[in-house]
């Protein structure tokens, strides 16, 4: 079973999800707080508002094995580095080795998820 996880996506080329030939339920998007890059849609439609995407927090926590990991802010946060470690790591981590069930699911919306929700279309 294949899997795509989106961070910090302007977009994937399309504003289908069943355009990636990824089964129901196995498209994963992480939107950072303050990430402008994320709601630009420059490549396709927002991911956050398509149907057929599962949202993961992105905000700091509890993995299952009590470890308290950072929360991603910013276009250049979901990874890790030398001085942090980021529960967006976390979870990519946990979606491609095959156990998407330790992800938190929910969402961070922002300013722009905000106001592309309220403007007229």
């Amino acid at each position: 079973m294949d899997d795509a996880v989106l961070f910090g996506s302007a977009g994937f080329g399309t504003d289908d999800v069943t355009d990636l030939h990824v089964d129901d339920g196995h498209v994963y998007l992480m939107e950072a707080v303050r990430d402008p890059v994320a709601d630009v849609g420059a490549f396709g439609g927002d991911p956050s508002s398509m149907p057929g995407v599962t949202h993961l927090d992105t905000g700091g926590g509890l993995t299952p094995d009590g470890r308290t990991l950072d929360a991603s802010d910013g276009h250049s946060e979901y990874y890790d580095d030398a001085n942090r470690h980021t529960l967006s790591a976390y979870k990519m981590a946990t979606i491609v080795s095959g156990n998407p069930d330790r992800a938190v699911h929910g969402s961070n919306p922002d300013i722009g998820d905000v106001l592309r929700h309220e403007l007229p279309g």
